[in-house]
C-alpha cells in the first residue's frame, strides 16, 4: 500500500493502480532495522547467526555466545538484555566508548571489544575481526544500530507517535485515528 486516505465511513488504500476500500484498517508496517556494514551480513540474517530482535528470539541464544553491534548507548542496553539469557556477552562498539557506563557492563560480565572490520562465517555461527587484529567467534550477532519506523501512512491520516516514532494504540489496539488499528512494531 502506498497511500491511505480517508473517505468519510471508509478508508482508500492505493496498491499499484489498485484501489482498496475498507472500514478498518490494521497497521502491520513494522519497522526497517538498520544494517552493520560489514560484507555477509545478509547470508548472516538468511542463516541465522545475524538476528535483529532479542525479544522475539533471544531465548533461542540462550547460553550462547553472543555479540552485539553498535553505539555503546543503543549496544549497552541490549546486552544487558541478552545477558538473562548468556553469560557470554560481548559489545562490538561502532562509536566513541564513553556513551555509556561500561563499568556497569563490566560488572554485569559484558565484555567490550574493539570495533569489527570484518565478519565471516565461522565453523559454527559468525566470527568478527576487529580492528586490533582480534577475531571473535559467536553463535549469534546482535546488531543495535537504530531503525526506520514505518507509520507514515497512519501519520499522515493523524494518527499520534510515540518518540520513537511508533503507533500510539489504546488498550484494543486503536491508534489515535478511529478505525486504524496497529501491531507489531
Amino acid at each position: 500500500v502506498e497511500e491511505l486516505s480517508a473517505s468519510e465511513d471508509r478508508f482508500l488504500a492505493r496498491a499499484g493502480r489498485q484501489t482498496l476500500r475498507a472500514r478498518k484498517v490494521l497497521m502491520a508496517s513494522g519497522l526497517v532495522d538498520e544494517e552493520p556494514e560489514l560484507a555477509g551480513v545478509e547470508e548472516g540474517v538468511r542463516a541465522g547467526w545475524v538476528r535483529y530482535c532479542p525479544i522475539c528470539d533471544g531465548y533461542e541464544a540462550r547460553d550462547q555466545r553472543i555479540g552485539v553491534i553498535g553505539a555503546l548507548d543503543a549496544a549497552g542496553p541490549k546486552a544487558m538484555f541478552l545477558r538473562t539469557y548468556s553469560r557470554d556477552i560481548t559489545i562490538f562498539p561502532t562509536g566513541s566508548r564513553e556513551a555509556c557506563a561500561a563499568g556497569k557492563l563490566a560488572d554485569a560480565g559484558v565484555g567490550i571489544a574493539a570495533a569489527p572490520v570484518e565478519l565471516t562465517r565461522a565453523k559454527e555461527g559468525v566470527a568478527l575481526t576487529c580492528a586490533d587484529g582480534t577475531r571473535y567467534e559467536l553463535d549469534v550477532l546482535y546488531p543495535a544500530l537504530g531503525c526506520a519506523i514505518r507509520s507514515d501512512l497512519a501519520r499522515a491520516l493523524g494518527a499520534s507517535v510515540a518518540d520513537m516514532g511508533t503507533l500510539k494504540v489504546d488498550d484494543h489496539q486503536q491508534t489515535t485515528v478511529e478505525g486504524i488499528y496497529a501491531a507489531g512494531d
